[in-house]
C-alpha cells in the first residue's frame, strides 16, 4: 500500500506539477523577478591616485582618467614636499591626494600632491 501511495504522489506531481508551481500559475502566471542587484555606490569622499591626465589653470580643474577634480583656494598642494601650485603640475606625473564631493556632485581637493612621495615623508596610518 505505501507503494502504492508513492507511486500516486510520484505521478501526480509530474502530471500538475509541484504544489508552489501550480499555486504560482493561479495567481498570475510566473514566479517573480529575482532582487536586482543594488546600484554601486560612487565614493563621496576619500584619497585618489594615478596619472594626470590634464590640467586646466582656468577651470582650476585636474582630471584623472574619467574623473575630474576641482582645486579650490584651500586645497593643500605640494610637490617634492614643498608648497606647489597648478604650475607645478606635469600631465602624465602620479598625483595623489584626497577628495570630497559637493553637494553640486563636484570632486573638490582637500590635499594635492604632485609626483611621488618624498623618501623622508612617514605614513599617515602606521601598521602594526
Amino acid at each position: 500500500m505505501l507503494k502504492t501511495i508513492t507511486l500516486l504522489s510520484i505521478t501526480a506531481t509530474l502530471v500538475f506539477g509541484a504544489p508552489t508551481a501550480s499555486a504560482q500559475n493561479r495567481a498570475g502566471g510566473t514566479a517573480p523577478p529575482a532582487a536586482a542587484q543594488p546600484a554601486k555606490k560612487k565614493q563621496t569622499a576619500g584619497p585618489f591616485h594615478g596619472r594626470l591626465k590634464a590640467v586646466d589653470p582656468a577651470a582650476r580643474t585636474i582630471t584623472m582618467g574619467t574623473r575630474t577634480f576641482h582645486v579650490t583656494p584651500d586645497t593643500k598642494m605640494t610637490k617634492d614636499g614643498k608648497p606647489a601650485t597648478l604650475k607645478d603640475a606635469v600631465v602624465g606625473e602620479m598625483v595623489s591626494g584626497y577628495f570630497k564631493t559637493a553637494e553640486n556632485g563636484n570632486l573638490v581637493l582637500s590635499t594635492l600632491r604632485f609626483g611621488p612621495k618624498p623618501a623622508g615623508e612617514e605614513p599617515s596610518k602606521k601598521k602594526k
